[in-house]
């Protein structure tokens, strides 16, 4: 019986040490994971050393516009911060057959505000017009915040 009790008493404690090894920090990590984030994703369709060339790049997309970043032009057709939406952009970039690159940008917490009720709009109601005309207003607006 001594020993049956011994090899309990042992295994409670590997597995104690174990599960405290294993569940240190977890508190961290869930706060992490709920921590809000003012990274939102835009779509790029060029960087270039030349306006000019920036310009043409433009004038390709209805919605475009062109942020000056040190000394490269940076071409955007879009921006997003929702999964959902951000899928719903490739979509239709793809149909269209528009180049872009994808990438990650911190913004304020008022144009992220704005951008989370504008993305409403659209998960209502996707459609190539509505798309257009809600993201030449958010680029505006982003192109106003990053200068």
């Amino acid at each position: 019986m001594k020993k049956y009790l011994m090899v309990t008493l042992i295994a409670i404690f590997v597995g104690g040490l174990f599960a405290f090894y294993m569940f240190y920090g977890i508190d961290k990590n869930v706060t992490d994971v709920i921590k809000n984030d003012n990274h939102i994703t835009v779509f790029q369709s060029g960087v270039f050393k030349d306006e000019e060339n920036a310009v043409i790049e433009k004038n390709k997309y209805e919605q475009a516009i062109i942020i000056k970043d040190e000394n490269l032009y940076r071409v955007y057709i879009g921006v997003s911060y929702d999964e959902e939406v951000t899928l719903a952009y490739e979509s239709y970039f793809k149909k269209n057959n528009y180049n872009y690159y994808c990438k990650k940008l911190e913004v304020s917490d008022n144009y992220l505000t704005n951008l989370k009720k504008y993305e409403e709009l659209i998960k209502r109601s996707f459609n190539e017009d509505i798309y257009i005309n809600i993201n030449k207003d958010l680029l505006a607006k982003l192109s106003e915040e990053l200068i």
